[in-house]
Parts: structure tokens; C-alpha cells; sequence
């Protein structure tokens, strides 16, 4: 019967439309934290980048603490502690070797900071030096993430002598709640190779100068969106660089 047959179709298309996903796609951002121990803030009317110098111990694979800060404009030494949420993509932690060791930290901080739901991100990301004596000795550890427009979320001024870009990728989608969303890759340029990193991968690569090194960059997510509601991103980059 016509009226039967249009009703299985109804059903059918019914059916498709729920299997589809409705809820936004799962970001965990690593979600950086910065306290100091005499109760000041990095956080400005505007975004800033900050460099500071102390002695390192690791408290949890996540928790770093920078012990005798000294400010700039002179007075008491203070300790700020730098952390990350424990379940970060990749197993993602400090290097052990940052325990005792000097260290020199470059934190960028946004008052305006917005996460991928619209939720506060004053913190977008860090960089990391041990002090060594020989250039051999010298670590580097990067944290970047950040919700942006345009064609890039990065920041050259965390990631050391490494160029990262996100780059727009329209094959992979997911039908999230206010509309498509697209995996992007990032691509990692070194002296003389270009390497591509889809969501959730890790490559390394050198760079010569000033002194021959080689780089490993995690890329935890990076995507964009043909539709946004509330206060949803419009795109969201999120990686992690370290020698």
C-alpha cells in the first residue's frame, strides 16, 4: 500500500537522522594552571608573554613548580607552579630531567582566553629551557593550544625554531550538534623536511642550527567548523613540541 510504503520511508530517514551524532565533538584541552606563591598573577588587560627563571622540581608528571623567581623590578623571590590536566592526550608529561635543574619558562597568558566551548582559557600555552652549560644540555619542552580564526592558532614565540601550522583539511568530518566539524592537520617544517600530523599522531625531525638537534611534536587535535552556537570555537588547535 502507498500509505505503508511512505511510512517505512519516513521511519527509515527517522532512524538515519538519530544514528547521526548530535553532541559536539570530544576536545580535552590540556587546560594550563599557573599559581604563584605570593598570590600575584600573570594575567594582564591584554594578552602578554612572560620569562622567568628558577629552579625546577617536579611534583607529578603534570605539576612542575619554579622555585625562586626573582621579579623583575627586584623584591622577595617567589615559586609558580605550572600545570596540565593529568589525562592529556599521549601520556603527555615533563621530562624528568627538569627535576633540580634551572629552568627558563616563556608563558604566554590571555585574560580573554576561550577554550572550544566558549569556557575561560587564560593560559594558551608555555615553553620551557633547562640552563646548561653546554648547548647538549639544554631541554625544551612546549605546550600550545588555542581556540583562534584565521588560518593559524599558533604561536612562533612557545615552539622554538620549529614553524607550525595548521592546515585546513575538508575529508574527515564529524555531523557534530550545530553543524560539521573538520580534522585539520599540522604541519611541522624543520631545516630541510616538511612533516604532517594528523589528530592524535607524533613525529620527530631535526633542526641544525644553532646547535643539531631533533624535535618530537605531538598534535592531540586540531579542527574547524562549518556552523558554530553559543559560544562554540570556530577552530581549535592543540600540540605539544619537546628535544
Amino acid at each position: 500500500m502507498p500509505g505503508s510504503r511512505s511510512s517505512a520511508a519516513a521511519l527509515s530517514l527517522a532512524l538515519a537522522l538519530a544514528a547521526c551524532q548530535t553532541r559536539d565533538v570530544e576536545t580535552r584541552p590540556f587546560h594550563v594552571e599557573v599559581a604563584r606563591s605570593d598570590a600575584g598573577s600573570f594575567l594582564l588587560d591584554a594578552r602578554a608573554a612572560f620569562r622567568f627563571t628558577g629552579t625546577g622540581a617536579r611534583l607529578e608528571p603534570t605539576v612542575l613548580r619554579v622555585a625562586g623567581v626573582v621579579p623583575e623590578g627586584g623584591g622577595e623571590p617567589f615559586d609558580v607552579t605550572l600545570s596540565f590536566r593529568a589525562d592529556a592526550t599521549g601520556g603527555l608529561a615533563y621530562p624528568a630531567q627538569f627535576d633540580g635543574a634551572q629552568l627558563t619558562v616563556t608563558l604566554l597568558s590571555d585574560p580573554a582566553g576561550k577554550g572550544p566551548v566558549g569556557e575561560p582559557l587564560n593560559y594558551p600555552g608555555f615553553r620551557i629551557e633547562t640552563t646548561g652549560v653546554l648547548a647538549a644540555d639544554v631541554r625544551q619542552f612546549a605546550v600550545v593550544e588555542s581556540a583562534y580564526e584565521g588560518e593559524s592558532g599558533t604561536d612562533a614565540i612557545l615552539v622554538g625554531p620549529l614553524e607550525i601550522r595548521v592546515r585546513d583539511d575538508w575529508t574527515e568530518f564529524e555531523p557534530a550538534e550545530c553543524g560539521p566539524v573538520y580534522y585539520d592537520f599540522l604541519e611541522v617544517t624543520g631545516d630541510d623536511e616538511v612533516i604532517s600530523l594528523s589528530r592524535g599522531e607524533r613525529g620527530d625531525l631535526s633542526i641544525a642550527a644553532p646547535d643539531p638537534e631533533r624535535w618530537t611534536v605531538l598534535h592531540a587535535l586540531s579542527w574547524h567548523r562549518r556552523g558554530t552556537c553559543g559560544n562554540q570555537a570556530e577552530a581549535w588547535t592543540q600540540f605539544a613540541a619537546w628535544r
